[in-house]
């Protein structure tokens, strides 16, 4: 924007306003007998001044902000010498008005009874404050109070001209109601047609009864009996729009039947108990009535608030206070009333414990980005509201900030000095060689912070003897990569019968301590199954132990509380202790990772894509495995068999034996025992001589599956025809000789187990006639009527 073109508009304006004001100082000093004709001038000088000084004003605020630094000194004391010329003139010509509205006169003599009078008038009356004229922005709710005030004062003074008028209305207007009027010149006529302008705009009645009705609808809830203060500002804007409504002529008996449910939607469930407690069933709803049950209660309310004690004493400390607010009794109406503030729930991970005890989300930013993202109050972690509109003057005791203790920054300073370092004889190789030993490095150590867990990576996998799948286990994996070799534990190598291929000395150094200590350990080989059926071999080293059990590993409730790990097939579920029995270090690491991961929250966990065997399996047991028996199938053989040896040999490492396999297929159940001959031949060659021997499992598995009918969770199934049974005939016949009362039909409609509904035909009618004999109000062994007795021999 040009400068040079500003200052010459504005300097333009500066003449003209010059200029008027020197008519202005001529009129003051002129003896004038028409004063009506004095004040119009006047008032119209003042009017055209005051509109001048605002253009220059906007204009000095443009030249400001384009111009040089040195220049603003000059252009700020320039702008404020015209600025308090101007305001002096103005002072001068209001104080000429106030002079001529008095009915002032010099020249005029005033005798000594006219003194006595006019003291006497003066010491008679009180001198009261001036009245201000409020402003009007174009709210339809506001019209009525400001045309009023403004027709008492301005508009039915007969001793102010039309023009002095119109000057008052459009200083009293602004936003919408100065956009209606503007544009009409200042002029004795256009004060009229202002007038009507405003009326037919804002005026009308049936604009304000709607105006007033939607806001009664549009008027925010309360959500909670506790927050009496924005319950009394709901009643007060439910009874102002009211009044409103009432002061146009439009009675509550003509809408109160349709405000009831509104206004009683708008007030807590607890309190509209309370309030329909206070009406009869029969009785028709007033809103008269209603508002005045509801005003009761509340300042029932209010002064049970006002009759609180002062505080907590004094002597006590913050903490203690803390811990008292939430430890204080509560009388049975406080327990019905808050039922679902006692439920202890953690805003953070939505488990059953209180939030200031989660061991699941502790990093206070992580907890933070919790609470932004699902609406919750950063003071009271409860939803509705926001910490700087929120009732609760309670502090952190931690740091007095404004804020609840569990996302308080400076927790984790406090906690660090409190942390215990236990170190582990975890070995991590660090590659170099002296004198023929390895250094292994530095052992694992476990830092005990409650206030800061860590997810490790641990995964759960199948591990195996290269040479034999048939033996292995299902291992817990941790994997390191800042450790240069990979472990197993003397436990797992014992189960696995690992055979050694070696030996090496290795150089252990702890964590925190210079010195080493040399020690030998056997080289093992083992082989660790992926997901894609491939087989991982790893050369590791045999140890007495890897570290201690790994606790504090949250990783399900992890899942459920940050939203973009949602879905996720976790590799092992880590929520109880673990015993570490392989550790996969930098040699082997990225042979079980595929290079996916999934980052959201920047301090919150990042998970990694693994090729390890999933959960499939282990879902399939959960779902289809009930206590000992196990029921499920597949589409075709092959995939039957490999299921039944996969959950065979998962079984087997905790020590089950699964047997009594019975199929549909006979050709599944000759696999089954052609495997099976071969895992006995293996066990037997590598295990001592018996007196007795187990029953071998082709053995029973022809045994089991001669028989033609068996039993599976409670139903008969037939495995040759694939059919399940239901033998009516026994139960019925035991009924037949029996006399028919409600006790038979109850006693014989609960024999039947049913749990798919596949004879629902045959039950059913047999609960109906029950339900028909409970109506009736027969007794338990009355005998029923002809039509039942009927009912039932053709049933």
């Amino acid at each position: 924007m040009n400068i040079d073109k500003n200052r010459k508009i504005r300097d333009a304006h500066r003449t003209f306003v010059y200029k008027t004001v020197g008519n202005v100082e001529k009129i003051l000093t002129e003896h004038v007998e028409d004063l009506t004709s004095l004040r119009e001038k006047l008032t119209a000088l003042k009017s055209l001044l005051i509109e001048k000084l605002e253009t220059t004003k906007r204009l000095d605020e443009t030249i400001l902000e384009i111009a040089k630094s040195r220049e603003l000194e000059k252009e700020i004391e320039d702008s404020g010498e015209f600025c308090e010329h101007v305001y002096s003139i103005l002072a001068k010509i209001d104080l000429r008005l106030e002079e001529g509205k008095h009915g002032v006169c010099k020249q005029t003599p005033v005798t000594n009874q006219e003194i006595s009078n006019t003291g006497n008038t003066k010491s008679a009356k009180v001198k009261l404050p001036k009245i201000e004229l409020k402003s009007f922005s174009g709210n339809y709710q506001e019209w009525q109070g400001f045309w009023d005030t403004f027709q008492s004062a301005v508009d039915g003074n007969t001793s102010m001209s039309a023009i002095e008028k119109f000057t008052y209305l459009k200083s009293c207007v602004t936003s919408n109601a100065e956009s209606a009027i503007a544009g009409l010149p200042l002029t004795a006529d256009n004060y009229k047609v202002a007038i009507d302008i405003l009326k037919d705009r804002f005026g009308k009645p049936q604009l304000l009864i709607s105006n007033y009705m939607d806001a009664l609808l549009k008027l925010p809830s309360v959500n909670s009996v506790h927050e009496t203060k924005k319950l009394r500002e709901l009643f007060d804007k439910i009874e102002i729009n009211i009044r409103g409504l009432n002061a146009l002529g439009v009675e509550s008996q003509s809408f109160g039947n349709l405000l009831v449910p509104i206004v009683m939607e708008k007030i807590p469930s607890e309190l509209r108990l309370v309030v329909s407690r206070k009406f009869g069933s029969e009785e028709s709803w007033n809103l008269d009535a209603l508002l005045s049950a509801l005003k009761t209660e509340l300042e029932a309310r209010e002064r049970c608030i006002a009759m609180k004690t002062s505080g907590p004493n004094v002597n006590t400390t913050k903490f203690e206070q803390y811990r008292a607010r939430n430890k204080q009794p509560y009388s049975a109406s406080a327990l019905y009333t808050g039922s679902e503030e006692f439920t202890q729930h953690c805003v953070f991970c939505k488990k059953n414990h209180k939030s200031i005890n989660c061991m699941t989300v502790t990093e206070p930013k992580a907890r933070r980005t919790i609470l932004r993202r699902n609406g919750k109050c950063f003071v009271c972690l409860k939803g509705g509201h926001i910490s700087t509109n929120c009732p609760s003057r309670a502090k952190c005791f931690n740091c007095e900030g404004r804020h609840h203790v569990t996302i308080c920054e400076r927790i984790r300073n406090t906690l660090t000095s409190r942390n215990v370092v236990r170190e582990e004889a975890s070995p991590r190789g660090s590659g170099s060689c002296q004198d023929g030993s390895r250094d292994a490095g530095t052992s694992a150590m476990h830092i005990s912070n409650n206030a800061n867990s860590v997810l490790l990576q641990i995964a759960q996998a199948f591990v195996c003897r290269p040479d034999n799948e048939q033996l292995g286990l299902n291992a817990h994996v941790i994997f390191d990569s800042c450790s240069q070799r990979s472990y197993i534990t003397s436990q797992a190598h014992e189960k696995l019968n690992l055979p050694t291929i070696g030996k090496e000395t290795l150089l252990i150094k702890t964590f925190g301590d210079n010195s080493a200590s040399v020690k030998e350990c056997d080289v093992v080989q083992l082989c660790v199954r992926t997901l894609d059926g491939m087989n991982v071999y790893i050369t590791s080293y045999v140890v007495p132990v890897i570290c201690s059990p790994v606790s504090n590993q949250q990783s399900q409730g992890t899942l459920e509380c940050y939203p973009y790990l949602q879905g996720l097939q976790l590799a092992c579920d880590t929520s109880d202790s673990v015993n570490v029995d392989v550790l996969i270090g930098a040699d082997y690491y990225w042979s079980f990772f595929t290079g996916n991961i999934i980052k959201g929250d920047p301090y919150g966990p990042v998970a990694l894509e693994t090729n390890l065997v999933d959960s499939a399996l282990a879902r399939e047991l959960l779902k289809s495995l009930y206590v000992d028996d196990y029921v499920s199938g597949k589409g075709d053989v092959g995939s039957a068999f490999t299921l039944s040896k996969e959950i065979k040999l998962c079984l087997k490492s905790g020590g089950f034996n699964m047997r009594k396999w019975s199929s549909n297929s006979e050709s599944l159940l000759r696999s089954l025992e052609q495997d099976e001959t071969f895992s006995d031949d293996f066990e037997k060659s590598n295990r001592p001589k018996v007196a007795e021997e187990d029953e071998s499992f082709s053995k029973s598995v022809f045994k089991h599956s001669s028989e033609k009918e068996q039993r599976v969770l409670g139903m008969l199934w037939n495995p040759t025809q694939d059919e399940l049974i239901y033998d009516l005939n026994k139960t019925l016949g035991e009924v037949d000789a029996q006399p028919v009362t409600k006790r038979l039909i109850l006693s014989t409609a609960t024999r039947f187990f049913d749990p798919l509904g596949l004879i629902a035909p045959v039950i059913l009618p047999l609960k109906m006639m029950f339900q028909k004999l409970c109506k009736d109000g027969k007794d338990w062994d009355e005998l029923v009527d002809a039509e039942l007795n009927h009912q039932w021999l053709t049933t």
